[in-house]
């Protein structure tokens, strides 16, 4: 007898352990499939009911344990209510409904949805989703190491003040990673994104580094006022290579084959190289030096070298 009493208290326990989310080692509160079908990732399966999405209640550090598949188009995969929550995804991948039944329809899913402040995502993929891979509309988000593909809208969309460190984005229908005021985009690539808004698009006193956007149904890389982007690149897009407004200065970056401008905009400056394009530059955008291939070259002549004595 008390051999069985101690085989339902083990069970017990188990129960409880995926009910309230498991706690790894480190600390950090598990999320996995099972969990997520059993609720109660907080403790309570009032705050958080069994099936998606995932609701996220408390701030604190969250780490995957499993794939997550959410094959509902209508139902988020996480959704983040409390600020100051970072989810490390574990090198796993959150995958929706979108890869059965295509982007038509009526779906509202987002792998990953917070409105509130210091939200983090990081290490893994979301894939597939009916609407954004990732949609931060909280300040200061900030999505790192992470791939976002084949999602029916963006692949990431972040709020103001966010950085966005080393994501891919591919194939996604809108977006490939959309940032608003004050955002900070370095080492990132936009892929095969859609038609509505191309590859990496900022606004309102932003800066893009290093960053790669190519191959896009529109627009490369968008900037709307008082953006930086330097050392990137923007290629093969159908549509502007890199297009600013509003006191934008676009320097030290390569922009080639693409459909439209190489750079367009206005009250904009651009140093760079642009080879290719259908047309360098558009009309109101300075250049202090830039490199046209098959129209004209802006750049000095470099100085005669002296004299030998």
């Amino acid at each position: 007898m008390a051999r069985k009493r101690a085989q339902i208290a083990v069970f017990e326990l188990v129960l409880f352990l995926l009910a309230s989310g498991a706690r790894a080692e480190s600390g950090r509160i598990e999320i996995n499939q099972a969990i997520a079908l059993a609720g109660g990732v907080n403790g309570s399966t009032v705050a958080d009911p069994p099936g998606f999405p995932v609701l996220i209640t408390q701030p604190g550090s969250y780490v995957l344990t499993s794939d997550l598949s959410n094959p509902a188009n209508d139902l988020h995969a996480i959704q983040i209510e409390a600020a100051d929550a970072s989810i490390d995804l574990g090198g796993f991948a959150i995958t929706g409904g979108a890869g059965e039944t295509g982007c038509s329809g009526f779906g509202l899913a987002i792998g990953i949805v917070g409105t509130r402040e210091n939200a983090t995502v990081r290490n893994g993929t979301i894939r597939k989703m009916r609407v954004a891979g990732i949609d931060l509309s909280g300040e200061t988000a900030r999505v790192e190491d992470v791939r976002v593909e084949d999602n029916c809208g963006a692949g990431v969309q972040v709020g103001s003040g966010a950085l966005v460190a080393r994501v891919t984005a591919l194939r996604n229908g809108a977006a490939g990673i959309d940032c608003y005021a004050w955002c900070r985009l370095a080492d990132a690539s936009a892929w095969s994104n859609g038609a509505s808004a191309g590859g990496l698009q900022v606004d309102l006193f932003s800066v893009v580094s290093e960053s790669v956007a190519a191959d896009n149904a529109a627009t490369g890389l968008r900037g709307y006022e008082g953006e930086v982007v330097v050392h990137s690149i923007a290629a093969r897009n159908q549509g502007d290579g890199i297009l600013i407004f509003r006191t934008g200065n676009a320097i030290g970056n390569v922009v080639q084959r693409n459909t439209r401008y190489g750079i367009s905009g206005s009250n904009a400056v651009g140093l760079g190289a642009f080879t290719s394009n259908f047309q360098g530059e558009y009309e109101g955008v300075a250049h202090a030096c830039n490199a046209f291939t098959g129209g004209f070259v802006d750049c000095p002549s470099p100085p005669p070298a002296p004299a030998k004595p």
